[in-house]
């Protein structure tokens, strides 16, 4: 699965990205892999932070289910 999408942010900061999947998946942010964690594995959370200036950003989320039920989620949240 891939999703691709366009986030706006209000204000510039360190932002943390959070995904949990079952199995693979990969974060892009601006074209840069911020998580990587491409294997089969259980439900499972990954984060990566780092700082994004105000307006908009192109985020793609690559995902693969290997067996059994799908988990997919992406978000994120300004850290203050």
């Amino acid at each position: 699965m891939r999703w691709q999408g366009t986030i706006t942010l209000d204000q510039g900061g360190t932002y943390r990205f959070s995904t949990t999947t079952d199995d693979g998946v990969r974060l892009y942010v601006d074209g840069v892999l911020r998580i990587d964690e491409w294997h089969a594995m259980a439900k499972t959370t990954h984060s990566a932070e780092f700082d994004l200036p105000s307006g908009q950003h192109n985020v793609v989320m690559e995902y693969y289910d290997g067996y059994g039920h799908a988990v997919a989620q992406l978000e994120y949240y300004q850290v203050f």
